[in-house]
């Protein structure tokens, strides 16, 4: 039961099909420190173009915190940038 149980999941696993989008989605979660998102965006991304980084996360939240406006990030990182934030950091630091 248990060798069923694992083909399965593992069947499952290995049938994920990864696209820039995917690969996107991965980024943010890889920024957010969540488990196995960076070696998943580091094993299967490699040929896909990511438009915001976990860097760009990173450099965006600094920007954020030193006061830059909404418009202001979006500009200068890209439409999809609030993603990288939580609701609370969001709510904390972003001036609009």
């Amino acid at each position: 039961m248990k060798i069923l149980l694992m083909i399965t999941v593992f069947s499952v696993i290995s049938c994920t099909k990864y696209n820039e989008d995917k690969c996107q989605e991965l980024a943010f979660k890889a920024y957010h420190g969540q488990p196995n998102a960076s070696n998943q965006l580091k094993n299967n991304c490699q040929n896909y173009k990511i438009k915001i980084t976990p860097n760009d996360c990173q450099k965006a939240f600094v920007a954020m915190a030193d006061g830059m406006i909404e418009g202001n990030l979006k500009q200068k990182f890209g439409n999809k940038i609030l993603a990288c934030f939580t609701k609370k950091d969001k709510k904390l630091l972003l001036r609009k």
